[in-house]
């Protein structure tokens, strides 16, 4: 019989969640669309704007997540320069294989939407998050998704309230860049488990070296 330690009571299969980090590449990828026409890569020099006219889009290109993977958590962070009145809206997936570049009527009122949808609020300037994690999981669940494919997010609806100015990822501040953080499963995995007593159960993810 051996002692009971981390490394011989684990359960198999052993599964470690990753962790990627998409950003913008190009100035286009991120800006706002004017009514159902007018794609503007930058309003201002360094911002886009959002407001009931002016909805934003943000496309993350050669994303590197397999067909079917379990997304575990997906995070949009975007960070508002100013605002007046605390604007907010929805935000939903272009729901196609491969996200083509936004263009004058091929912005984020024409895409074709996910069902998944998720709040996203533009109050006070400084770092905004949204999660977006089921929006993530249904497109890379559609059938011809594939690693390296490109995807987008944008505002359709109603956006309530005033304005705001968002910084653009051609602001030369890369903190203030649009990201997308994603941790995610990959497809047919399951958790490592969930260390209790020096033996590990299952029913947790080891993630960032730290069992969950």
């Amino acid at each position: 019989p051996h002692a009971k330690t981390f490394f011989n009571d684990y359960v198999y299969p052993i599964v470690i969640d990753q962790d990627i980090t998409e950003n913008i590449t190009t100035n286009n990828d991120d800006g706002s669309q004017s009514g159902t026409t007018t794609w503007s890569a930058n309003y201002t020099a360094n911002y886009h704007y959002v407001s009931n006219g002016w909805r934003p889009g943000y496309r993350f290109q050669t994303v590197a997540l397999d067909n079917a993977v379990t997304i575990d958590d997906a995070t949009l962070s975007v960070n508002v320069a100013s605002e007046s009145g605390a604007p907010a809206g929805t935000i939903f997936g272009n729901d196609v294989d491969d996200a083509p570049a936004w263009a004058n009527n091929a912005g984020p009122a024409n895409m074709t939407p996910t069902t998944a949808s998720a709040a996203i609020s533009f109050n006070n300037p400084g770092a905004r998050n949204t999660v977006v994690t089921s929006i993530i999981q249904e497109i890379v669940d559609r059938a011809a998704w594939v690693s390296g494919a490109d995807l987008a997010l944008g505002v359709q609806g109603t956006v309530a309230s005033a304005f705001a100015y968002v910084w653009d990822s051609n602001s030369g501040t890369p903190a203030n860049d649009p990201v997308l953080t994603i941790n995610y499963t990959a497809a047919g995995g399951a958790p490592v488990g969930r260390l209790v007593g020096g033996k590990l159960l299952r029913g947790g993810l080891l993630r960032g070296g730290r069992l969950q």
